[in-house]
């Protein structure tokens, strides 16, 4: 991880920390706060505009997206809140999102900000969590730091998924599996996974 990249993750962490402080205390004024704050550290249109929608969703106690966040807040280790924050938030949204700026530039094409694997089949076109685990050293290196891992009904496979989000540390998980996928061997596992979601 580069100097200046540490610094940053370091003084962000420092003020998600505060924020999930004063959630306690005043949850909805603290969301809108972290809102605020993700806008402040927003570098393009698109993350700009994204924060205002955001901060919009947030002024407007009826919408059911303020139920949802919050619901979250209260019932989701900080730890995880944390650390989704910066790997998302801060990582893939802003700095990932300069490195692929600068890539793209030199490529002269787009290059996708998040990677997705379909492991809810399995067939001769399917990569092994080996071959999953080096696109994933090599998108870090492009700025791609979000991965959505498909796993549908296949809940044996976590404890690869759970592989995966441990050699990556500073990338953002979303796991999609079916409310019926056998997750309970690994649950221990995946509570303590704070950048799995």
């Amino acid at each position: 991880m580069e100097y200046r990249h540490k610094m940053m993750r370091t003084a962000v962490g420092m003020l998600i920390d505060k924020a999930i402080r004063d959630i306690q205390s005043d949850p909805k004024r603290s969301i809108r706060n972290l809102a605020d704050m993700g806008d402040n550290f927003s570098k393009t249109s698109a993350q700009k505009q994204f924060f205002k929608t955001a901060q919009e969703v947030l002024k407007k106690p009826d919408n059911p997206y303020n139920k949802l966040v919050l619901n979250m807040i209260r019932n989701v280790c900080p730890d995880t809140v944390k650390t989704v924050s910066l790997n998302f938030g801060y990582t893939g949204l802003n700095y990932g999102a300069e490195i692929l700026r600068g890539k793209e530039a030199a490529a002269g094409k787009n290059i996708p900000w998040l990677l997705r694997f379909d492991c809810s089949v399995d067939g001769e076109n399917t990569l092994s969590f080996r071959e999953m685990d080096k696109i994933l050293a090599d998108s870090v290196s492009l700025g791609i730091y979000t991965c959505i891992i498909q796993l549908g009904g296949c809940g044996e496979k976590m404890g690869q998924v759970l592989k995966l989000c441990k050699s990556h540390r500073e990338c953002c998980f979303f796991v999609a599996v079916k409310p019926t996928a056998a997750l309970s061997p690994f649950r221990e596992q995946m509570i303590k996974t704070p950048n799995l979601i």
